[in-house]
């Protein structure tokens, strides 16, 4: 018998579909984007048929609500470095840390609450997201 996935494993393909979703149904979450169980259990719905098949368990709605949550998260720190005048972020290079900005890096790093690995990284879903 193969055993099932006991957790969700998030693909990039997954992340976008669930983010169109949201994009998509943006009303029902107001101007702050807050949804209600209703609207997870749709997405995870969603999710099953726009997901990757047969990675990780199935997208439940808590953990459609939990990747939206560091979505947001992670998105708002990007936001914040993109539209930053002291320190760069494009789309191509991520954040192309050099060796003249390191220091600026490692001092915002250290007041942010959410850390993500950001060294010459892009991504896509924050220009997604600014949609």
């Amino acid at each position: 018998m193969v055993e099932k996935e006991s957790h969700c494993i998030w693909t990039q393909v997954d992340e976008s579909a669930l983010i169109t979703y949201i994009a998509t149904h943006q009303a029902k979450g107001g101007d702050g984007m807050n949804f209600d169980k209703s609207f997870w259990v749709a997405a995870a719905a969603e999710m099953a048929n726009k997901g990757t098949p047969g990675v990780g368990a199935p997208k439940s709605p808590d953990a459609c609500h939990q990747k939206w949550g560091w979505l947001r998260k992670f998105f708002k720190v990007v936001d914040k470095i993109a539209n930053s005048s002291s320190i760069s972020y494009t789309h191509e290079k991520g954040v192309n840390i050099t060796a003249e900005s390191e220091t600026i890096w490692a001092d915002l790093l250290k007041v942010c609450v959410f850390q993500p690995s950001l060294h010459h990284c892009t991504h896509n879903f924050h220009r997604q997201i600014l949609k």
